[in-house]
């Protein structure tokens, strides 16, 4: 039976997370992306992040709605 040849976790770990970081990096900007569409969901309160999409024509150009806490 011949033998077996010793792993090297170290290398096997780097090799792993090199292949994961897109997608980690990808899977970060979907969940804030996501946490953006969830402050304009309105669930019987006043809320004011509702407000942070809507846009408003001034004088030829769209302009942002802020609200101030």
């Amino acid at each position: 039976m011949p033998a077996k040849k010793p792993e090297n976790k170290k290398s096997e770990a780097i090799k792993k997370s090199d292949l994961t970081k897109p997608y980690e990096d990808r899977m970060q900007k979907t969940l804030s992306v996501l946490d953006d569409d969830f402050a304009t969901i309105r669930v019987g309160r006043a809320n004011p992040h509702v407000l942070d999409r809507i846009t408003v024509n001034y004088y030829g150009s769209d302009v942002i709605v802020s609200v101030e806490k």
